[in-house]
């Protein structure tokens, strides 16, 4: 996180055109897909001991 807001200081002092423009608490999540996410979930059960079994909900 502290270089992310360090990133975006330098360019802004760097360029004075440039505008710090706030993506949002849920950026994440919203970048990430369904089939991501999907896939670290079955990553997280199975690391954890579980045979994971997915069938599409109706």
């Amino acid at each position: 996180m502290a270089r992310n807001i360090l990133e975006i200081a330098w360019i802004l002092i760097c360029d004075p055109g440039a505008r710090y423009i706030d993506l949002g608490p849920d950026r994440h999540d919203r970048h990430l897909n369904r089939t991501r996410k999907t896939r670290q979930a079955i990553r997280e059960l199975e690391h954890l001991g579980y045979t994971v079994s997915l069938t599409e909900a109706a």
